[in-house]
Protein backbone atom coordinates (compact mmCIF):
# COMPACT_ATOMS: atom_id res chain seq x y z
CA UNK A 1 0.00 0.00 0.00
CA UNK A 2 1.65 3.11 -1.29
CA UNK A 3 0.14 5.25 1.48
CA UNK A 4 -2.89 7.99 -0.51
CA UNK A 5 -5.76 8.67 1.76
CA UNK A 6 -7.71 6.34 0.02
CA UNK A 7 -6.14 3.43 0.10
CA UNK A 8 -6.17 3.61 3.55
CA UNK A 9 -9.43 4.71 4.23
CA UNK A 10 -10.19 1.34 2.23
CA UNK A 11 -7.87 -0.49 4.54
CA UNK A 12 -10.37 0.98 7.62
CA UNK A 13 -13.42 0.13 5.79
CA UNK A 14 -11.93 -3.28 5.17
CA UNK A 15 -10.81 -4.13 8.40
CA UNK A 16 -14.22 -3.20 10.30
CA UNK A 17 -16.01 -5.72 7.57
CA UNK A 18 -13.45 -8.58 8.63
CA UNK A 19 -13.98 -8.10 12.35
CA UNK A 20 -17.51 -7.71 11.95
CA UNK A 21 -18.21 -10.58 9.63
CA UNK A 22 -15.33 -12.93 9.55
CA UNK A 23 -13.74 -12.52 13.46
CA UNK A 24 -10.79 -11.32 12.21
CA UNK A 25 -8.79 -8.31 11.61
CA UNK A 26 -5.55 -7.25 9.84
CA UNK A 27 -2.14 -6.86 11.06
CA UNK A 28 -1.06 -3.35 10.38
CA UNK A 29 2.78 -2.89 9.98
CA UNK A 30 2.14 1.03 7.85
CA UNK A 31 3.09 1.96 4.54
CA UNK A 32 6.07 0.89 2.20
CA UNK A 33 9.00 2.37 3.49
CA UNK A 34 10.50 2.47 0.12
CA UNK A 35 7.92 4.77 -0.87
CA UNK A 36 7.75 6.88 2.36
CA UNK A 37 11.55 7.66 1.85
CA UNK A 38 10.72 8.76 -1.99
CA UNK A 39 8.84 10.81 -0.87
CA UNK A 40 10.20 12.51 2.04
CA UNK A 41 13.41 13.23 0.29
CA UNK A 42 11.32 14.43 -2.31
CA UNK A 43 9.78 17.21 -0.27
CA UNK A 44 13.13 17.60 1.51
CA UNK A 45 14.53 19.16 -1.76
CA UNK A 46 11.54 21.26 -2.13
CA UNK A 47 11.99 22.84 1.15
CA UNK A 48 15.67 23.78 0.40
CA UNK A 49 14.22 25.86 -2.44
CA UNK A 50 17.29 24.90 -4.32
CA UNK A 51 15.28 23.90 -7.63
CA UNK A 52 17.82 21.10 -7.88
CA UNK A 53 15.29 19.17 -9.51
CA UNK A 54 15.15 21.97 -12.24
CA UNK A 55 18.27 22.18 -13.03
CA UNK A 56 18.87 18.06 -13.15
CA UNK A 57 16.05 18.08 -15.45
CA UNK A 58 17.16 20.67 -17.71
CA UNK A 59 20.86 19.60 -17.96
CA UNK A 60 18.86 15.71 -19.18
CA UNK A 61 16.76 17.33 -21.67
CA UNK A 62 18.90 19.86 -22.92
CA UNK A 63 21.12 17.56 -24.48
CA UNK A 64 18.00 14.76 -25.06
CA UNK A 65 17.14 13.81 -29.02
CA UNK A 66 19.85 17.04 -30.14
CA UNK A 67 22.82 15.66 -32.37
CA UNK A 68 23.84 18.86 -33.68
CA UNK A 69 24.08 20.48 -29.57
CA UNK A 70 25.73 17.03 -28.50
CA UNK A 71 28.45 17.72 -31.25
CA UNK A 72 28.67 21.33 -30.38
CA UNK A 73 29.08 20.39 -26.37
CA UNK A 74 31.72 17.94 -27.82
CA UNK A 75 33.75 20.71 -29.79
CA UNK A 76 33.41 23.07 -27.19
CA UNK A 77 34.49 20.60 -23.96
CA UNK A 78 36.13 17.99 -25.43
CA UNK A 79 34.02 15.56 -23.83
CA UNK A 80 31.83 13.22 -24.61
CA UNK A 81 29.97 12.49 -21.12
CA UNK A 82 26.47 13.57 -20.70
CA UNK A 83 23.81 14.24 -17.97
CA UNK A 84 21.61 11.53 -17.16
CA UNK A 85 18.11 11.28 -16.81
CA UNK A 86 16.14 12.90 -14.02
CA UNK A 87 12.80 10.77 -12.36
CA UNK A 88 10.44 12.64 -10.36
CA UNK A 89 9.15 10.15 -8.92
CA UNK A 90 12.00 7.95 -7.28
CA UNK A 91 13.74 10.41 -5.96
CA UNK A 92 16.67 8.38 -3.85
CA UNK A 93 17.62 6.99 -7.84
CA UNK A 94 19.15 10.50 -8.47
CA UNK A 95 22.07 10.26 -6.78
CA UNK A 96 23.86 9.29 -10.19
CA UNK A 97 22.62 12.22 -11.43
CA UNK A 98 23.42 14.60 -9.01
CA UNK A 99 26.91 12.87 -9.12
CA UNK A 100 27.02 13.64 -13.30
CA UNK A 101 26.04 16.88 -13.22
CA UNK A 102 28.46 17.96 -10.35
CA UNK A 103 31.23 15.86 -12.93
CA UNK A 104 30.47 18.33 -16.09
CA UNK A 105 29.52 21.26 -13.99
CA UNK A 106 32.95 22.80 -15.38
CA UNK A 107 31.89 21.57 -18.95
CA UNK A 108 28.26 22.78 -18.51
CA UNK A 109 30.00 26.46 -17.65
CA UNK A 110 32.46 25.91 -21.07
CA UNK A 111 29.34 25.52 -23.38
CA UNK A 112 26.99 28.34 -21.78
CA UNK A 113 30.39 30.61 -22.25
CA UNK A 114 30.68 29.30 -25.77
CA UNK A 115 26.95 29.88 -26.58
CA UNK A 116 27.15 33.15 -25.04
CA UNK A 117 30.32 33.95 -27.48
CA UNK A 118 28.70 32.82 -30.56
CA UNK A 119 31.53 30.20 -30.81
CA UNK A 120 28.49 27.34 -31.63
CA UNK A 121 25.00 27.10 -32.57
CA UNK A 122 22.71 29.55 -30.73
CA UNK A 123 20.50 27.90 -27.86
CA UNK A 124 16.82 29.01 -27.34
CA UNK A 125 15.02 27.37 -24.93
CA UNK A 126 13.40 27.13 -21.67
CA UNK A 127 16.09 24.30 -20.49
CA UNK A 128 18.99 26.36 -21.17
CA UNK A 129 18.10 29.39 -19.99
CA UNK A 130 17.24 27.24 -16.65
CA UNK A 131 21.12 25.96 -16.63
CA UNK A 132 22.48 29.42 -17.29
CA UNK A 133 20.71 31.09 -14.09
CA UNK A 134 21.80 27.79 -12.53
CA UNK A 135 25.26 28.38 -13.35
CA UNK A 136 24.81 32.33 -12.03
CA UNK A 137 24.69 30.87 -8.30
CA UNK A 138 28.08 30.87 -6.93
CA UNK A 139 26.70 27.95 -4.02
CA UNK A 140 25.66 25.66 -6.76
CA UNK A 141 28.20 22.85 -6.28
CA UNK A 142 28.29 23.41 -2.86
CA UNK A 143 24.35 22.35 -2.81
CA UNK A 144 24.51 19.50 -5.08
CA UNK A 145 27.40 18.42 -2.52
CA UNK A 146 24.94 18.60 0.61
CA UNK A 147 22.45 16.78 -1.96
CA UNK A 148 24.81 13.95 -2.94
CA UNK A 149 25.65 13.93 0.78
CA UNK A 150 21.99 13.83 2.01
CA UNK A 151 20.79 11.22 -0.59
CA UNK A 152 24.28 8.77 0.62
CA UNK A 153 22.55 8.51 4.34
CA UNK A 154 18.98 7.27 2.20
CA UNK A 155 20.10 5.90 -0.63
CA UNK A 156 21.36 2.46 1.01
CA UNK A 157 18.04 1.47 2.63
CA UNK A 158 16.63 1.97 -1.07
CA UNK A 159 18.80 -0.64 -2.34
CA UNK A 160 18.87 -3.10 0.63
CA UNK A 161 15.07 -2.94 0.41
CA UNK A 162 13.84 -3.89 -2.54
CA UNK A 163 14.35 -7.92 -1.74
CA UNK A 164 11.77 -10.71 -1.63
CA UNK A 165 14.22 -11.62 2.09
CA UNK A 166 12.24 -11.77 5.24
CA UNK A 167 13.50 -8.29 6.42
CA UNK A 168 10.70 -7.31 9.20
CA UNK A 169 13.07 -8.04 11.87
CA UNK A 170 15.83 -5.65 10.83
CA UNK A 171 13.78 -2.75 9.51
CA UNK A 172 12.95 -0.79 12.73
CA UNK A 173 16.74 -0.72 13.44
CA UNK A 174 17.60 0.37 9.42
CA UNK A 175 15.43 3.39 9.54
CA UNK A 176 16.97 4.11 13.75
CA UNK A 177 20.12 4.37 12.16
CA UNK A 178 19.14 6.39 9.23
CA UNK A 179 16.97 8.84 11.15
CA UNK A 180 19.70 8.88 14.02
CA UNK A 181 21.95 10.03 11.32
CA UNK A 182 20.04 12.74 10.41
CA UNK A 183 19.43 14.02 13.31
CA UNK A 184 22.93 14.78 13.86
CA UNK A 185 23.41 16.71 11.20
CA UNK A 186 20.98 19.32 12.61
CA UNK A 187 19.41 18.20 16.17
CA UNK A 188 21.67 19.14 19.09
CA UNK A 189 23.72 16.47 20.47
CA UNK A 190 22.51 16.31 23.85
CA UNK A 191 19.20 15.69 23.32
CA UNK A 192 19.99 12.86 21.05
CA UNK A 193 22.53 11.04 23.77
CA UNK A 194 19.48 11.25 26.59
CA UNK A 195 16.82 9.52 24.20
CA UNK A 196 16.56 5.63 24.12
CA UNK A 197 16.98 4.30 21.36
CA UNK A 198 13.29 4.36 19.38
CA UNK A 199 12.46 7.16 21.47
CA UNK A 200 14.50 9.17 19.02
CA UNK A 201 11.47 8.94 16.71
CA UNK A 202 9.11 11.19 19.59
CA UNK A 203 12.28 14.42 18.80
CA UNK A 204 10.13 17.25 17.52
CA UNK A 205 12.83 17.96 14.88
CA UNK A 206 10.74 21.31 13.80
CA UNK A 207 11.24 22.62 17.50
CA UNK A 208 13.19 25.45 17.56
CA UNK A 209 14.79 24.51 20.68
CA UNK A 210 16.13 21.06 19.63
CA UNK A 211 17.87 22.65 16.74
CA UNK A 212 21.59 23.13 16.20
CA UNK A 213 22.38 26.77 15.05
CA UNK A 214 22.42 27.35 11.35
CA UNK A 215 26.48 27.76 11.19
CA UNK A 216 26.56 24.34 13.28
CA UNK A 217 25.07 22.31 10.57
CA UNK A 218 26.52 19.61 9.10
CA UNK A 219 25.88 19.80 5.41
CA UNK A 220 28.55 17.02 4.70
CA UNK A 221 32.48 16.84 4.58
CA UNK A 222 32.62 17.58 1.19
CA UNK A 223 29.85 20.77 0.97
CA UNK A 224 31.88 22.30 4.11
CA UNK A 225 35.56 21.62 2.18
CA UNK A 226 34.28 23.75 -0.87
CA UNK A 227 32.05 25.86 0.99
CA UNK A 228 35.41 26.91 3.26
CA UNK A 229 37.30 27.25 0.09
CA UNK A 230 34.61 29.53 -1.58
CA UNK A 231 34.51 31.41 1.49
CA UNK A 232 38.62 32.18 1.22
CA UNK A 233 38.60 33.16 -2.00
CA UNK A 234 35.89 35.81 -1.60
CA UNK A 235 33.60 34.50 -4.23
CA UNK A 236 31.00 33.96 -1.14
CA UNK A 237 29.79 36.12 1.63
CA UNK A 238 29.67 34.94 5.11
CA UNK A 239 25.89 35.57 5.17
CA UNK A 240 25.19 33.78 1.40
CA UNK A 241 26.72 30.83 3.23
CA UNK A 242 24.81 31.22 6.64
CA UNK A 243 21.60 31.24 4.54
CA UNK A 244 22.70 28.33 2.25
CA UNK A 245 22.88 26.39 5.82
CA UNK A 246 19.47 27.45 6.72
CA UNK A 247 18.24 25.72 3.43
CA UNK A 248 20.37 22.59 3.44
CA UNK A 249 18.85 22.79 7.84
CA UNK A 250 15.33 23.15 6.09
CA UNK A 251 15.59 19.94 4.12
CA UNK A 252 17.05 18.39 6.81
CA UNK A 253 14.06 19.22 9.29
CA UNK A 254 11.86 18.49 6.41
CA UNK A 255 13.01 14.66 5.79
CA UNK A 256 12.96 14.05 9.41
CA UNK A 257 9.34 15.20 10.02
CA UNK A 258 8.12 12.93 7.16
CA UNK A 259 9.97 10.01 8.25
CA UNK A 260 8.35 10.34 11.67
CA UNK A 261 5.14 10.64 10.77
CA UNK A 262 5.13 7.88 8.53
CA UNK A 263 8.00 5.43 9.15
CA UNK A 264 6.59 1.90 9.71
CA UNK A 265 8.64 2.55 12.95
CA UNK A 266 5.82 4.08 14.63
CA UNK A 267 3.85 0.86 14.86
CA UNK A 268 4.88 -1.53 18.08
CA UNK A 269 4.65 -4.39 16.54
CA UNK A 270 7.26 -3.47 13.69
CA UNK A 271 9.70 -2.30 16.70
CA UNK A 272 8.70 -5.73 18.81
CA UNK A 273 9.98 -7.63 15.66
CA UNK A 274 13.68 -6.82 16.50
CA UNK A 275 13.25 -10.46 18.77
CA UNK A 276 13.77 -12.48 15.09
CA UNK A 277 17.17 -10.54 14.94
CA UNK A 278 19.93 -13.48 15.18
CA UNK A 279 22.46 -10.95 16.42
CA UNK A 280 19.69 -9.21 18.98
CA UNK A 281 19.17 -13.04 20.50
CA UNK A 282 22.86 -13.16 21.19
CA UNK A 283 23.45 -9.87 22.87
CA UNK A 284 20.02 -8.82 24.49
CA UNK A 285 18.55 -12.38 25.12
CA UNK A 286 16.16 -10.91 28.16
CA UNK A 287 15.14 -8.30 25.57
CA UNK A 288 14.09 -10.26 22.47
CA UNK A 289 11.90 -12.56 25.02
CA UNK A 290 10.11 -9.26 26.48
CA UNK A 291 9.35 -8.03 22.67
CA UNK A 292 8.53 -11.70 21.91
CA UNK A 293 5.32 -11.37 24.15
CA UNK A 294 4.45 -8.21 22.30
CA UNK A 295 4.32 -10.05 19.11
CA UNK A 296 2.44 -12.48 20.43
CA UNK A 297 0.01 -9.85 21.81
CA UNK A 298 -0.23 -8.36 18.80
CA UNK A 299 -0.88 -11.36 16.83
CA UNK A 300 -3.75 -12.41 19.66
CA UNK A 301 -5.15 -9.51 19.04
CA UNK A 302 -5.87 -9.53 15.36
CA UNK A 303 -7.13 -13.78 15.75
CA UNK A 304 -4.24 -15.03 14.47
CA UNK A 305 -2.89 -17.05 17.12
CA UNK A 306 -5.04 -18.33 20.31
CA UNK A 307 -4.47 -17.27 23.39
CA UNK A 308 -4.48 -20.30 24.81
CA UNK A 309 -1.55 -21.51 22.80
CA UNK A 310 0.57 -18.28 24.05
CA UNK A 311 1.96 -19.94 26.80
CA UNK A 312 3.25 -22.63 25.22
CA UNK A 313 5.04 -21.10 22.18
CA UNK A 314 6.17 -18.47 25.06
CA UNK A 315 7.73 -21.64 26.51
CA UNK A 316 9.27 -23.08 23.44
CA UNK A 317 11.07 -19.46 22.19
CA UNK A 318 12.64 -19.23 25.49
CA UNK A 319 13.75 -22.60 25.11
CA UNK A 320 15.24 -22.21 21.56
CA UNK A 321 17.14 -18.57 22.96
CA UNK A 322 18.48 -21.37 25.96
CA UNK A 323 19.33 -24.19 24.09
CA UNK A 324 19.61 -23.21 20.14
CA UNK A 325 21.28 -20.27 20.77
CA UNK A 326 24.58 -21.50 22.30
CA UNK A 327 25.13 -24.10 19.88
CA UNK A 328 25.23 -22.38 16.87
CA UNK A 329 26.40 -18.38 18.30
CA UNK A 330 29.13 -18.11 15.65
CA UNK A 331 25.93 -18.67 13.05
CA UNK A 332 23.86 -16.17 14.43
CA UNK A 333 26.02 -13.22 15.99
CA UNK A 334 27.86 -13.36 12.13
CA UNK A 335 24.28 -13.42 10.60
CA UNK A 336 24.46 -10.52 7.81
CA UNK A 337 21.01 -9.51 6.72
CA UNK A 338 22.71 -7.55 3.79
CA UNK A 339 24.01 -10.56 2.01
CA UNK A 340 21.76 -12.86 -0.57
CA UNK A 341 24.17 -15.83 0.46
CA UNK A 342 21.71 -16.96 3.81
CA UNK A 343 18.49 -15.72 4.39
CA UNK A 344 17.09 -15.31 7.73
CA UNK A 345 13.97 -17.39 7.08
CA UNK A 346 16.78 -20.60 5.89
CA UNK A 347 17.97 -20.52 8.84
CA UNK A 348 15.08 -20.67 11.17
CA UNK A 349 14.05 -23.55 9.25
CA UNK A 350 16.69 -25.57 9.92
CA UNK A 351 16.40 -24.71 13.19
CA UNK A 352 12.82 -25.18 13.81
CA UNK A 353 10.75 -27.08 11.46
CA UNK A 354 12.58 -30.54 11.86
CA UNK A 355 11.98 -30.38 15.86
CA UNK A 356 8.50 -31.37 17.02
CA UNK A 357 9.32 -29.38 20.59
CA UNK A 358 9.46 -25.63 18.34
CA UNK A 359 6.10 -26.83 16.19
CA UNK A 360 3.98 -23.95 17.48
CA UNK A 361 6.44 -21.61 17.58
CA UNK A 362 7.52 -22.24 13.92
CA UNK A 363 4.33 -21.73 13.00
CA UNK A 364 4.62 -17.95 14.32
CA UNK A 365 7.52 -17.15 13.25
CA UNK A 366 6.60 -18.12 9.55
CA UNK A 367 3.62 -16.35 9.72
CA UNK A 368 5.34 -13.18 11.01
CA UNK A 369 8.41 -13.79 8.87
CA UNK A 370 5.85 -13.30 5.86
CA UNK A 371 4.61 -9.53 6.67
CA UNK A 372 6.03 -7.27 3.62
CA UNK A 373 8.56 -5.02 4.48
CA UNK A 374 7.48 -2.90 1.15
CA UNK A 375 6.40 -3.55 -2.44
CA UNK A 376 10.59 -5.35 -3.48
CA UNK A 377 9.53 -6.41 -6.31
CA UNK A 378 8.22 -3.70 -8.01
CA UNK A 379 10.88 -1.02 -6.75
CA UNK A 380 13.35 -4.10 -8.18
CA UNK A 381 11.95 -3.68 -11.51
CA UNK A 382 11.82 -0.59 -11.50
CA UNK A 383 15.83 -0.47 -10.71
CA UNK A 384 16.46 -3.16 -13.10
CA UNK A 385 14.82 -1.64 -15.84
CA UNK A 386 16.44 1.97 -15.30
CA UNK A 387 19.66 -0.37 -15.84
CA UNK A 388 18.85 -1.47 -18.75
CA UNK A 389 17.26 1.25 -19.88
CA UNK A 390 19.19 2.58 -23.32
CA UNK A 391 18.13 5.41 -25.76
CA UNK A 392 16.23 4.05 -29.01
CA UNK A 393 15.95 0.59 -27.28
CA UNK A 394 12.24 -0.99 -28.95
CA UNK A 395 10.11 -2.72 -26.57
CA UNK A 396 10.84 -6.60 -27.31
CA UNK A 397 14.45 -5.92 -26.93
CA UNK A 398 13.64 -3.99 -23.77
CA UNK A 399 11.27 -7.22 -22.67
CA UNK A 400 14.07 -9.71 -23.64
CA UNK A 401 16.36 -7.95 -21.60
CA UNK A 402 14.34 -8.17 -18.59
CA UNK A 403 13.19 -11.99 -19.15
CA UNK A 404 17.06 -12.49 -19.14
CA UNK A 405 17.63 -10.62 -16.13
CA UNK A 406 15.10 -12.16 -14.47
CA UNK A 407 15.87 -15.70 -15.42
CA UNK A 408 19.77 -14.97 -14.15
CA UNK A 409 18.66 -13.53 -11.00
CA UNK A 410 16.26 -16.61 -10.59
CA UNK A 411 19.46 -19.62 -11.02
CA UNK A 412 21.87 -17.54 -8.76
CA UNK A 413 23.96 -15.76 -11.80
CA UNK A 414 25.55 -16.57 -15.03
CA UNK A 415 27.54 -19.17 -14.45
CA UNK A 416 24.73 -20.84 -12.98
CA UNK A 417 23.41 -21.18 -16.67
CA UNK A 418 22.79 -24.61 -17.92
CA UNK A 419 23.70 -24.47 -21.68
CA UNK A 420 21.41 -27.03 -23.50
CA UNK A 421 21.03 -28.44 -27.04
CA UNK A 422 18.12 -26.52 -27.70
CA UNK A 423 19.73 -23.42 -26.74
CA UNK A 424 22.74 -23.92 -29.11
CA UNK A 425 20.44 -24.78 -31.85
CA UNK A 426 18.54 -21.30 -30.79
CA UNK A 427 22.07 -19.12 -31.03
CA UNK A 428 22.57 -20.61 -34.38
CA UNK A 429 19.58 -19.80 -35.67
CA UNK A 430 19.22 -16.43 -34.05
CA UNK A 431 21.00 -14.55 -37.41
CA UNK A 432 17.65 -16.68 -39.76
CA UNK A 433 15.27 -15.36 -36.71
CA UNK A 434 16.58 -11.85 -37.19
CA UNK A 435 16.29 -11.33 -41.06
CA UNK A 436 12.52 -13.43 -40.99
CA UNK A 437 11.82 -11.18 -38.23
CA UNK A 438 12.98 -7.92 -40.80
CA UNK A 439 11.45 -9.45 -43.78
CA UNK A 440 8.07 -9.73 -41.45
CA UNK A 441 8.33 -5.94 -39.96
CA UNK A 442 8.75 -5.04 -44.21
CA UNK A 443 5.35 -6.88 -45.01
CA UNK A 444 3.72 -5.47 -41.91
CA UNK A 445 4.85 -1.98 -42.32
CA UNK A 446 3.78 -2.29 -46.34
CA UNK A 447 0.22 -3.72 -45.31
CA UNK A 448 0.08 -0.75 -42.68
CA UNK A 449 0.83 2.11 -45.01
CA UNK A 450 -2.05 -0.20 -48.15
CA UNK A 451 -4.29 -0.04 -44.98
CA UNK A 452 -3.62 3.38 -44.45
CA UNK A 453 -4.27 4.77 -48.03
CA UNK A 454 -7.13 2.14 -48.10
CA UNK A 455 -8.96 3.91 -45.21
CA UNK A 456 -8.04 7.66 -45.86
CA UNK A 457 -9.24 6.58 -49.74
CA UNK A 458 -12.61 5.31 -47.76
CA UNK A 459 -12.66 9.06 -46.15
CA UNK A 460 -12.40 10.60 -49.06
CA UNK A 461 -15.18 8.56 -51.01
CA UNK A 462 -17.42 9.43 -48.19
CA UNK A 463 -16.54 13.09 -48.14
CA UNK A 464 -17.23 13.55 -51.84
CA UNK A 465 -20.96 11.13 -51.82
CA UNK A 466 -21.64 13.74 -49.05
CA UNK A 467 -20.71 16.73 -50.92
CA UNK A 468 -22.44 15.58 -54.33
CA UNK A 469 -26.09 14.90 -52.36
CA UNK A 470 -25.12 18.02 -51.06
CA UNK A 471 -24.71 20.12 -54.11
CA UNK A 472 -27.23 18.12 -55.98
CA UNK A 473 -29.93 19.34 -53.61
CA UNK A 474 -29.02 22.91 -53.15
CA UNK A 475 -29.11 22.66 -57.08
CA UNK A 476 -32.91 21.29 -56.97
CA UNK A 477 -33.85 23.96 -54.28
CA UNK A 478 -32.46 26.96 -55.98
CA UNK A 479 -34.36 25.39 -59.35
CA UNK A 480 -37.64 25.09 -57.33
CA UNK A 481 -37.06 28.64 -55.89
CA UNK A 482 -36.22 30.12 -59.86
CA UNK A 483 -39.59 28.50 -60.85
CA UNK A 484 -41.07 30.24 -57.96
CA UNK A 485 -40.22 33.40 -58.91
CA UNK A 486 -41.09 32.94 -62.26
CA UNK A 487 -45.09 32.17 -61.84
CA UNK A 488 -44.86 35.02 -59.50
CA UNK A 489 -43.44 36.98 -62.42
CA UNK A 490 -46.74 36.27 -64.68
CA UNK A 491 -48.95 36.99 -61.91
CA UNK A 492 -48.16 40.42 -60.79
CA UNK A 493 -48.87 43.76 -63.35
CA UNK A 494 -46.03 46.50 -61.85
CA UNK A 495 -43.21 46.22 -63.82
CA UNK A 496 -41.01 47.06 -61.19
CA UNK A 497 -41.90 44.17 -59.40
CA UNK A 498 -41.97 41.74 -62.53
CA UNK A 499 -38.59 42.69 -63.43
CA UNK A 500 -37.42 42.58 -59.76
CA UNK A 501 -38.90 38.84 -59.13
CA UNK A 502 -37.23 37.82 -63.45
CA UNK A 503 -33.55 39.00 -61.87
CA UNK A 504 -34.40 36.53 -58.66
CA UNK A 505 -35.37 33.60 -60.67
CA UNK A 506 -32.82 34.14 -63.02
CA UNK A 507 -29.88 33.91 -60.51
CA UNK A 508 -31.37 31.44 -58.50
CA UNK A 509 -31.15 28.85 -62.00
CA UNK A 510 -28.01 30.36 -62.85
CA UNK A 511 -26.55 29.07 -59.48
CA UNK A 512 -28.39 26.16 -59.81
CA UNK A 513 -26.69 25.29 -62.67
CA UNK A 514 -23.25 26.00 -61.67
CA UNK A 515 -23.82 23.35 -58.62
CA UNK A 516 -25.22 20.86 -61.07
CA UNK A 517 -21.56 21.61 -62.93
CA UNK A 518 -20.16 21.87 -59.59
CA UNK A 519 -21.45 18.16 -58.67
CA UNK A 520 -20.83 16.31 -62.40
CA UNK A 521 -16.98 17.48 -61.49
CA UNK A 522 -17.51 16.05 -57.89
CA UNK A 523 -19.24 12.72 -59.72
CA UNK A 524 -15.71 11.91 -61.94
CA UNK A 525 -13.61 12.56 -59.09
CA UNK A 526 -15.79 10.42 -57.00
CA UNK A 527 -15.46 7.56 -59.99
CA UNK A 528 -11.40 7.98 -59.64
CA UNK A 529 -11.46 7.59 -56.39
CA UNK A 530 -13.06 4.55 -56.34
CA UNK A 531 -11.37 3.39 -59.17
CA UNK A 532 -8.41 3.99 -57.32
CA UNK A 533 -9.72 2.00 -54.22
CA UNK A 534 -10.23 -1.29 -56.13
CA UNK A 535 -6.30 -0.82 -57.65
CA UNK A 536 -5.49 -0.54 -53.94
CA UNK A 537 -7.91 -3.71 -52.94
CA UNK A 538 -6.48 -5.72 -55.78
CA UNK A 539 -3.02 -4.80 -54.57
CA UNK A 540 -3.03 -5.60 -50.94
Amino acid sequence: MDGPNVNWKFLDLFDKYVKKDCNGSFINIGSCGLHILHGAFKDAVSASSWSLDNFFKSCYWLFNDTPARREDYTNATESTVFPLKFCKHRWLENLPVAERSLEILPNLRKFVGAVQKKEVGSVKTQSFETIQKMLKDPLLEVKILAFISIAKVVTPFLTLYQTDHPMIPFLADDLHKILKSLMSRVVKNDIIKKTANYSLFKIEASDKDNQLAARMVDIGFAAEKKLKELMSAKKVSELQALDMRTQCKSAIVTLVGKMEAKCPTKYPLVRALKCLDPKEMVSHRDSCAANFDKVLKALVDAHKVEATDCDTIKHQFSNFLDEEIPENTNKFSSFDHTSDTFRLDQMFHLLMSTKRNYEKLWSVVKNVLILSHGQASVERGFSVMKEMYAENLQERSFTAQRIVADHLQSIGGSLNVVITKKMIMDVCAARQKYMCYLEEERVRKSKDQMSLKRKNLTDEIGELKVKKLRLVSEANALCKSADKYSAKAESVKSMSEIRHLVAKSNSHRKTSKDKLSEAEKVDKALDEKLALLKTVKWQN
